[in-house]
């Protein structure tokens, strides 16, 4: 103990202390960093997939009203993209940003179902039932894929 008290009238920490704290930080941050990664990733599919389910709510609700006012929509697949465009605006969505990379909204015109799917992974799928919906500076753009 005396060892470490005795500095010789110097204030300030050795080498060795300095070098096992370093390392305790970065075994910290091993263990950390990878859980921190999964937390984000989790949670950006959480806020792409209630953003889809917004878009899905506002289809339907367009649908509903325009059917009130005596408008009838058979087919969620007859939709314009124009249409769904008013849906979306009418709703009050604008835009939303895709958190995870490289993949779109899609709404299924036969489960009428909005999810976010990467493009490559519909090729199996009826692709015709898909309509792509993308935001971009003017707001939302429709496309039957």
């Amino acid at each position: 103990m005396k060892l470490f008290l005795k500095k010789r009238g110097k204030k300030g920490f050795t080498l060795v202390e300095l070098v096992i704290v370093i390392a305790i930080l970065a075994i910290l941050a091993a263990v950390a960093i990878p859980t921190v990664i999964g937390v984000i990733s989790s949670a950006n599919e959480s806020t792409d997939a209630a953003n889809a389910r917004a878009i899905e709510a506002a289809v339907k609700l367009y649908v509903a009203d325009q059917e009130k006012k005596g408008n009838e929509i058979t087919d969620f697949a007859t939709l314009t993209a124009d249409q769904y465009k008013t849906a979306l605006n009418d709703s009050g969505i604008t835009s939303m940003e895709i958190k995870q990379g490289g993949k779109e909204f899609y709404f299924n015109t036969t489960t009428e179902r909005c999810t976010v799917e990467d493009a490559n992974t519909l090729t199996g799928t009826a692709v015709t039932d898909f309509a792509s919906i993308k935001f971009g500076a003017g707001g939302s753009t429709t496309s039957s894929t």
